[in-house]
């Protein structure tokens, strides 16, 4: 089973790098604006503390993004959180991911 979650994670790694090397959008566009600017390490800090508490397993990907993973009733799925001072995206979107990070980020003044 290991070993399949680590080649479901590659493949996705592999597919979000082939995609994220290929759009010429605006990288921008989608990002969920945070109501106020916090250092880069505290935004880090919150998303995977977010994510765990939401069930995810949260992994470190790069200063700016990390990977979570959920898997449920043999199904998983994973998704990017790119971040920067005052704002994350999701790639693919997640909703419950989403307001769970937004939540964790906004409660901190």
């Amino acid at each position: 089973m290991r070993n399949k979650f680590l080649q479901v994670t590659l493949l996705l790694l592999s597919s979000l790098m082939i995609i994220g090397c290929s759009t010429t959008t605006n990288p921008n566009a989608d990002y969920v604006q945070l109501s106020h600017k916090m250092p880069l390490s505290k935004v880090h800090q919150l998303i995977v503390k977010a994510g765990e508490e939401d069930g995810w397993i949260m992994t470190e990907f790069t200063d700016h993004a990390v990977l979570a993973e959920k898997i449920k009733n043999q199904s998983s799925k994973a998704v990017t959180v790119h971040f920067t001072e005052d704002s994350f995206h999701l790639s693919p979107d997640n909703s419950d991911l989403e307001n769970a990070i937004e939540d964790k980020l906004n409660g901190v003044k």
